[in-house]
Parts: structure tokens; C-alpha cells; sequence
């Protein structure tokens, strides 16, 4: 599922429902998958289609994902996460997610195929927010997520600290995407695929 077909889905769910209270209704996204995400509408901008992701009965951040890419390229799957990353900008659900690694979000060990799906669902709504062209939609998390990635291999450069920031930049016009002559050469080519 592209991110349009994402977006139109959510805000077909928040126009039908007939229960317009915050965070009333549920979607779950991934039943099979992970029954433990689910998705709470209509959020604070409800006429667009804003919503509340959870996972496990607590909220998901853009700075959890940061910080779970971050380890899982500590843990030697830089590479792969990023790659992977590239993929969910390009090709949403349709991502290559056959690799055999895991990634810890808030406790709890993720296969890359549920990872997508929590991934996936927290970036879609900055493009319902924040839509591009005008603004960064889903770009904006995204490059965050490869800057995580920067900081595990380069943090004398880019601490994980500086990410969490420029990732929380709330009212704030967003960082330019971490480029820098001295990043690994994956890391830059990935991060540059997303600018």
C-alpha cells in the first residue's frame, strides 16, 4: 500500500465514522500481524484524518523509531535498516521486508516485516499533516530514522541526542537531512535518496 492509499484510507475511516470524539474509534492496521497495533481516530486535526498510533497500550513516537534504528545499526544491520527504510519511502507496504533481522521498538523484538507495519503507520501521518510538496510529509521521519542510523556509526559527528532534537521540532521548520563528507558512504547515498 503506497502512502496515498494510506492517507485516502484514513480519511475515508474519519469522514464515515459517525463517532467524531478524539481517539474514539479503531482501526487496526496489521490484525494478523500485530494485534497489538492499533490506530485511534479521529486525532486533534480530525478533518484531515489525524490519529493516534499505539503499540503494546502505549503511544509511538518518531523518537522510539529513531532509537530502535539506532540500535539495530549498532547491533551491525545499518545497511539493511536504512536500505529498508529507502524502500518504505518508495514502495510503502509493498517494502522489501525479507531480511532476517530483528528490531527492539520500546521492548519489544520486531521482525522487519512487523516493523514495516508499525513504520509505515507512524510516517503516513506527517503526509497527513504536513503534505508534500509544500511541506515534508513523510520525508521528514524517514530522514530521522537514517540520521539515527548516522549517529550509532558516526556519534562524535551526529550525537543521538541532536537526532531526538531535530526530530522533535515541534513548531519549528524542519532540519535539513545530516550530510556531512565524513558519513559512511551508504549512509550518505541513503539519506541523500530521501532529500
Amino acid at each position: 500500500m503506497p502512502f496515498t492509499q494510506g492517507i485516502n484510507h484514513i480519511q475515508t475511516l474519519t469522514t464515515n465514522t459517525t463517532n467524531k470524539a478524539r481517539h474514539s474509534n479503531k482501526f487496526y492496521p496489521a490484525p494478523t500481524l500485530l494485534p497489538n497495533l492499533v490506530l485511534l481516530y479521529p486525532g486533534r486535526i480530525n478533518n484531515h484524518g489525524d490519529y493516534r498510533l499505539e503499540f503494546n497500550g502505549k503511544a509511538v513516537t518518531h523518537p522510539d523509531i529513531v532509537k530502535a534504528v539506532h540500535d539495530c545499526t549498532l547491533q551491525g544491520n545499518g545497511r539493511i535498516i536504512t536500505d529498508f527504510l529507502v524502500d518504505l519511502y518508495r514502495n510503502g507496504l509493498g517494502a522489501n521486508s525479507n531480511f532476517n533481522i530483528h528490531i527492539n521498538v520500546n521492548g519489544t523484538q520486531l521482525s522487519l516485516d512487523e516493523f514495516k507495519y508499525l513504520a509505515y503507520w507512524i510516517v503516513l501521518q506527517e503526509d497527513i499533516n504536513f503534505p508534500r510538496p509544500r511541506n515534508m510529509g513523510v520525508r521528514m521521519p524517514i530522514i530521522r530514522y537514517i540520521e539515527g542510523a548516522i549517529s550509532a556509526l558516526h556519534p562524535q559527528l551526529l550525537p543521538l541526542r541532536e537526532v531526538i532534537y531535530r526530530t522533535n521540532n515541534h513548531g519549528r521548520r524542519p532540519d535539513p537531512a545530516f550530510i556531512n563528507k565524513s558519513v559512511t558512504n551508504y549512509l550518505t547515498h541513503n539519506v541523500q535518496s530521501i532529500t
